[in-house]
């Protein structure tokens, strides 16, 4: 299978985002199966040439790319995904492609933003250049609302009909707003005229062009890990856009996959920055030897009689700052000795530091900045409290479970409740222990239990050993994607 990739980031290149990520990790998995997928993305000049060995293409060194009436001069460097054989085409537009921004955007010379302008382009270029090179792919993947135009100009501009006949185009999107919103007064510079857009069509979201709604409206499939897009479409400030009529119209074509994690850095049988590298084999000599290690360096006492509970904390905002009086008030009370990792308001050091004056021997505050101390923390802890999380927590909670700590964590996420499933003593099913924050004392009781099973060598060890072995790999995602796309192969392509 042929595969085009679209995107406005890939790590390391231009990551703003985990669209970067899904970028390189997908598209090595991919490949991994056996399928030709090539990637087009902005040759920001924050991209540094020379560290990613990016050279220039022969035939692609000056090209013109048409968007509407107006030709841009462009040329394409050819790269690979870092660590793959994934083949990358950059598309360098003078002046256009400074700088990727946080919010998604585009920032050009002099700091002018012209997302819309460049993201159009992107589309535009990578569609062109799919047709100079004669590799017509099977499927266009846009990953995000900056590529989310390609599907309207395959089936809309006249100039890409026929060329793409028996190509399915998806998009991927994980939010339900509209950051794409630029004004009806721009069309012209995007290829389009202003004077025959309709005013309810695919490209208008209430007064401006929206990339996204365009794309939903045309794809031949929709992709999100959020299955939370449609419940979230019903609440969002951006509601006059249309944008939920076109989700609830869409319904069948509208697929949730979860995300993979890419872990090989993160490898506790090969981690030579912890004490001891073991797998799930020798988890139990592995973990005891890290767990050793990791109380002599936060100068606990040394023994394995107590668990040690990991608190992967920020303490930055108010939430945060709240669960400081139920930790005082429950967590101290365990049989159970406490090390406090993560970020902090320099004000609350001291107070963090004062449970360690308190607490002798049982309670340690590591807030040092690295990834040797999170790795030797996750290797030697016996559990992992996330009071609460942020965007990261699918990458936390692979991180810890694979060191084979257990996590007990805050279920207010579905990517809690899809990565770790309650225990119960009474079947002895599960992998961790969800709480409710709302419910005050849940908290305490989830961790209660956890501290209890602590003590059934025998159950802990298995719960352990099955944490390990859960596997977060991108191969098995993969094959979903690629059942999604023979699936919307199998298809007519969609009208809209």
């Amino acid at each position: 299978m042929k595969i085009l990739f679209l995107t406005s980031e890939i790590t390391p290149f231009s990551r703003t985002s985990e669209a970067g990520d899904l970028a390189r990790s997908l598209s090595k998995a991919v490949k991994g199966l056996g399928h030709e997928i090539r990637m087009v993305t902005p040759r920001y000049k924050s991209i540094r040439e020379r560290r990613y060995g990016l050279r220039d293409v022969a035939r692609l060194r000056s090209l013109q790319i048409a968007v509407g009436d107006k030709i841009f001069e462009c040329s394409v460097k050819s790269g690979f995904v870092v660590g793959s054989k994934v083949q990358v085409y950059f598309l360098d537009c003078p002046g256009l492609y400074e700088a990727p921004q946080p919010d998604g955007g585009c920032r050009g010379t002099h700091g002018k933003v012209d997302s819309h302008l460049a993201f159009a382009l992107l589309s535009h270029g990578a569609l062109q250049l799919t047709q100079m090179l004669n590799w017509m792919p099977d499927i266009i993947h846009c990953n995000g609302w900056q590529a989310a135009l390609a599907p309207y100009l395959v089936k809309r501009f006249d100039q890409y009909q026929g060329s793409f006949d028996h190509t399915r185009a998806i998009v991927q999107t994980q939010q339900c707003d509209s950051p794409d919103a630029f004004p009806v007064e721009r069309a012209s510079e995007i290829g389009f005229d202003q004077t025959v857009i309709e005013t309810d069509g695919p490209l208008i979201c209430g007064n401006n062009i929206s990339f996204l709604k365009a794309g939903l409206s045309m794809a031949d499939m929709i992709i999100s890990s959020n299955p939370q897009l449609v419940t979230q479409l019903e609440t969002a400030e951006t509601s006059d856009c249309s944008l939920i009529r076109v989700i609830n119209d869409r319904g069948d074509e509208i697929r949730s996959v979860k995300r993979g994690i890419e872990l090989a850095e993160w490898d506790p049988s090969s981690d030579r920055k912890i004490a001891c590298q073991f797998d799930s084999d020798n988890i139990h000599e592995g973990k005891s030897t890290n767990k050793t290690a990791l109380q002599a360096r936060l100068n606990l006492n040394v023994s394995d009689d107590l668990p040690v509970i990991a608190v992967l904390t920020r303490f930055v905002d108010d939430q945060e700052i709240e669960l400081l009086k139920e930790m005082e008030e429950c967590l101290f009370t365990l049989p159970a000795q406490v090390v406090i990792t993560g970020a902090c308001k320099p004000a609350l050091e001291k107070r963090l530091q004062s449970w360690v004056q308190k607490f002798p021997g049982r309670i340690a505050v590591d807030l040092t900045d690295g990834e040797a101390s999170e790795r030797q923390t996750a290797a030697g802890a016996d559990m992992f409290l996330l009071p609460s999380h942020g965007d990261n927590l699918k990458s936390y909670l692979a991180y810890i479970m694979k060191y084979g700590a257990v996590a007990v964590v805050n279920d207010d996420s579905l990517t809690a409740r899809d990565m770790v499933v309650d225990y119960r003593t009474s079947d002895r099913r599960g992998n961790g222990f969800l709480f409710t924050a709302s419910e005050r004392g849940d908290m305490l009781s989830a961790l209660k239990r956890a501290v209890d099973l602590y003590n059934d060598t025998t159950a802990w060890g298995g719960l352990r050993s099955r944490v390990m072995d859960h596997d977060f790999s991108w191969s098995g995602v993969a094959e979903e994607y690629i059942e999604l796309y023979n699936h919307a192969l199998s298809r007519p392509p969609y009208s809209g």
